[in-house]
């Protein structure tokens, strides 16, 4: 899903229909704090769970991310030693 943060009005309005009332909470929050930054999202996502302690050695992260079109990326990271 691309968020376009010219038209807030439109990602309401398509998180209302798609997706769960705490992901629309969740999604909300983040992009009031620190909006759409496109290919970086996923690190601030990133870097943000570390400095809650959500990742921890062993953890196993899924990296995913959408752009304009038909891109896509996703990437299965096992963090730290076993």
């Amino acid at each position: 899903m691309f968020f376009q943060v010219a038209h807030p009005e439109a990602v309401e309005s398509c998180l209302a229909e798609q997706m769960p009332k705490h992901l629309v909470a969740l999604i909300q929050r983040i992009m009031a704090d620190v909006g759409h930054h496109g290919p970086h999202d996923v690190i601030i996502s990133l870097d943000r769970a570390l400095e809650r302690g959500v990742i921890k050695r062993g953890s196993q992260i899924v990296l995913a991310a959408v752009g304009i079109g038909f891109t896509y990326a996703a990437a299965l990271i096992h963090w730290g030693p076993s």
